[in-house]
C-alpha cells in the first residue's frame, strides 16, 4: 500500500508548469561527465544506483488522487544508465547532443515508467 504525502509549495509551482508548459526544462539540473581516460561504467552505473537507493527523494512520484497531485516514494529498482560515447576529433557531436537532452522536461528524459513521472494510479 503506497503512502501519499502532500506536495511543498516549491513541488506544486513545478508540476503546475508542468502541466500549463508542457515540454518545459526550467526545472532540470543536468549534468554531464566527461571521461578523458579508461573507465568502468558498471562501477559508475552501481554508484548511480545505490545513490538512488540510499536517498529517497530521488525516487519521489506523483500521482493524482481525485483532483489532488500527491507523491509517494517509490520502491527501488535497478537502473540501467545509458552510456554515450563520443570519441570523434572535435566536441560538435557531444556539445549537440547536451544541447538536445538537455531540453527535455524531466518526464520526457526519464520515461512514462521510470522517476517523478505524474501518474493516476
Amino acid at each position: 500500500m503506497k503512502t501519499f504525502f502532500n506536495l511543498s509549495n516549491a513541488q506544486k509551482r513545478i508540476y503546475f508548469d508542468q502541466i500549463l508548459n508542457p515540454g518545459s526544462c526550467f526545472a532540470n539540473i543536468c549534468y554531464t561527465a566527461k571521461f578523458i581516460n579508461n573507465y568502468d561504467s558498471g562501477v559508475i552505473k552501481k554508484a548511480l544506483n545505490y545513490f538512488i537507493k540510499t536517498n529517497d527523494s530521488l525516487r519521489l512520484k506523483i500521482s493524482l488522487q481525485g483532483e489532488e497531485a500527491l507523491q509517494y516514494v517509490e520502491e527501488f529498482y535497478e537502473h540501467d544508465f545509458e552510456a554515450v560515447e563520443f570519441t570523434s576529433e572535435t566536441d560538435s557531436d557531444y556539445i549537440e547532443w547536451v544541447g538536445e537532452n538537455n531540453k527535455k522536461d524531466i518526464f520526457e528524459r526519464l520515461g512514462k515508467d521510470n522517476i517523478g513521472n505524474f501518474n493516476s494510479s
